[in-house]
């Protein structure tokens, strides 16, 4: 199991973007590297091993163990931007 906190700010962001944009489908949030090797959210299908995080009821948040030890002890916390609020991830 993976050692993640996330503020219920996040969770309900994370719902809420889940709502908009994977609604109806088999997809989720994943925590994920990209190509150029930058942390961030993916639309994704559960695979097996992977730690879910679930938030009402809803799987906000899949993480794979892939990137699993990487993310260890991360903090996720919905923040404030200049193009509106957006979950930042704090890696220790």
């Amino acid at each position: 199991m993976v050692e993640i906190t996330i503020s219920a700010r996040a969770k309900a962001a994370l719902k809420a973007a889940y709502f908009e944009h994977a609604a109806g489908t088999d997809q989720y949030f994943r925590l994920s590297f990209n190509n150029y090797g930058k942390l961030g959210f993916m639309l994704d299908w559960e695979k097996p091993g992977d730690y879910v995080v679930e938030y009402e009821g809803i799987k906000v948040l899949l993480v794979g163990t892939d990137v699993a030890t990487l993310v260890e002890g991360a903090a996720l916390e919905l923040k404030e931007t200049d193009e509106g609020p957006k979950v930042n991830v704090k890696i220790p």
